[in-house]
């Protein structure tokens, strides 16, 4: 009536019957790593322990190391929803831009305090996630006339850039969404003194935010 036990594992408790001198016999239990094992300890160290006849025996100790890897990465998603009116497939003033930022901790380590940044959408918070979470944040952007201008002076997209920073790490992403910077002028014509307009097929095509001079 040997009775084995664990330290590491206290539900776990086996009978060996007997055991003739110089006799062994193996006892198996399981024991499932915690966050807060590889958050906190160098080693995972356990004891078994055999007592027999009044007799306590403690075994020899096995240990072994925690992985102590500190990472993490983040992306960025982005999906225009057009206004009514909007046929093009291009960002117009007064559309809206929804935002999906993720933070994905793959190291093995609680990270607390993942710095999240994108300035054009209003995001500057901290993050913490334990080995494999994840952190979806999502917000809308509604496109001014400025973004349409920086646009036509520039690629002719809206950029936005999101940082995470943890530590020595800095990850980035961005996304980009076409503007529309091009767009149909009807100019009417006045003779002097007249309120209405005479009739013209004449059409001009300019760039947002762009001056239109017409000379007689």
């Amino acid at each position: 009536n040997i009775i084995v036990t664990d330290e590491l594992v206290p539900t776990f408790k086996e009978t060996i019957n007997s055991l003739e001198p110089g006799a062994s016999e193996e006892c198996v239990v399981d024991y499932t790593v915690t966050q807060t094992d590889v958050d906190t300890k160098a080693t995972i160290t356990n004891v078994a322990i055999a007592t027999a006849d009044d007799v306590t025996n403690k075994g020899t100790d096995s240990s072994v190391e925690t992985d102590k890897t500190a990472d993490f990465n983040i992306s960025k998603d982005s999906k225009l929803n057009k206004k009514e009116g909007n046929t093009s497939e291009k960002a117009e003033v007064g559309d809206t831009i929804t935002y999906t930022i993720t933070v994905k901790n793959i190291g093995s380590i609680t990270l607390k305090d993942i710095h999240v940044v994108d300035n054009m959408i209003a995001v500057d918070e901290n993050v913490t996630l334990e080995s494999g979470e994840t952190k979806i944040i999502t917000k809308d952007y509604t496109v001014k006339v400025e973004d349409i201008e920086n646009a036509a002076k520039g690629e002719g997209v809206l950029l936005n850039k999101v940082t995470a920073t943890y530590g020595d790490k800095t990850e980035e992403d961005d996304t980009t969404t076409e503007a529309r910077t091009e767009y149909n002028y009807i100019v009417e014509y006045y003779k002097d003194g007249e309120t209405e307009p005479f009739e013209t097929s004449e059409q001009f095509t300019a760039e947002f935010g762009s001056q239109i001079t017409v000379v007689d």
